[in-house]
């Protein structure tokens, strides 16, 4: 529920906003001309339970996952040649990470 009190998560709330009715649209772009301070509890509450009924949430991980696939076919086609290293190592288990996080 965090996404919904700092009005981040950009890829679940375009999708929410693409698939929810006209006046949940109203509703949700007044939630989120509010300062991060105004919003309260019950709004942040609305703002969930409308990512979770249209599935909003799924959508941006799969999302994520793909675009991660996407990167490690890049990272690994980009470093076919250099020798394996901490370095190297790193930034392919990096890709993973940023498509795994909880936030």
């Amino acid at each position: 529920m965090a996404i919904c009190w700092r009005g981040s998560g950009h890829s679940c709330l375009i999708h929410l906003l693409r698939n929810c009715t006209p006046k949940e649209s109203v509703r949700l772009q007044r939630f989120l001309a509010l300062p991060r301070h105004s919003r309260t509890r019950s709004r942040v509450e609305w703002v969930y339970r409308r990512m979770l009924h249209y599935k909003s949430i799924d959508f941006a991980r799969r999302a994520a996952r793909q675009l991660a696939g996407a990167a490690l076919l890049e990272a690994l086609a980009t470093f076919r040649n250099l020798p394996d290293s901490e370095e190297k190592q790193f930034i392919l288990e990096m890709i993973f990470y940023v498509a795994n996080r909880d936030r």
